[in-house]
């Protein structure tokens, strides 16, 4: 294959043995393949965002399966309108209230520019969504917008590298020795750190044959914490 994407020059001889030149045909599956190999040898997915829907993808992993710079590109694709829309209405807001706080007018311009984007991707919903115009209609961050937040706080990496563990309530747990934080990440896809944990707890909860239940006895409510 040349550079410019040209199958290459084959010769071929005739009854003569006269060398002419003939192309051949390339396999429909040739540029599939390509493109498959380019995609496995740039695996760097932080720079492979292109636009904001692509961002729900990483919102189907776990907290702590997203690395540090698909993180990173993340945070850069995400405005601060975006961010303050969906802090704001982690609890439900009606359109009045959420426009005096963006500070800007209430018109249908600006609801398409700024929100309605953010109810396509599913980071915002309506209170009432069989009846939108409703003048009772409030708006409301989703479970994954909030995941979105999540990853795009500045408070969110706190150094403590967490092991993904097999539980039905607990997706991944991790310890800072020196300050004796325990930090939790749960299936619901809250992050909780607890304070002045000691080691011997870390490791029995690690090694208990269920977490979920060593959590509930052993940790929660026993110890200050507070959610990330």
């Amino acid at each position: 294959m040349e550079e410019n994407g040209s199958p290459p020059p084959v010769f071929e001889t005739d009854e003569n043995n006269t060398y002419f030149l003939c192309i051949l045909p390339i396999h429909p599956l040739t540029t599939t393949v390509q493109n498959k190999r380019a995609i496995d040898e740039t695996k760097d997915i932080a720079k492979q965002i292109n636009d904001l829907s692509e961002i729900n993808t990483y919102l189907s992993l776990s907290v702590s399966e997203i690395g540090d710079r698909d993180r990173e590109a993340i945070k850069n694709e995400i405005n601060d309108m975006t961010k303050i829309v969906l802090n704001y209405c982690t609890k439900p807001k009606s359109r009045d209230e959420l426009f005096e706080k963006i500070g800007l007018y209430k018109n249908t311009k600006n609801f398409q520019n700024h929100i309605k984007p953010l109810i396509d991707f599913g980071w915002l919903n309506y209170t009432i969504p069989n009846k939108i115009t409703s003048k009772d209609q409030k708006y409301y961050t989703t479970d994954l917008g909030e995941k979105l937040l999540l990853i795009v706080s500045e408070y969110h990496n706190s150094g403590i590298k967490r092991i993904p563990v097999v539980s039905s309530n607990i997706a991944s747990v991790g310890y800072d020795e020196n300050e004796h934080i325990l930090e939790i990440e749960f299936h619901h896809r809250a992050v909780y750190q607890y304070f002045d944990v000691p080691e011997k707890i870390y490791e029995e909860l690690m090694s208990s044959p269920s977490l979920g239940a060593y959590f509930m006895n052993e940790v929660k409510n026993k110890f200050k914490h507070k959610r990330k």
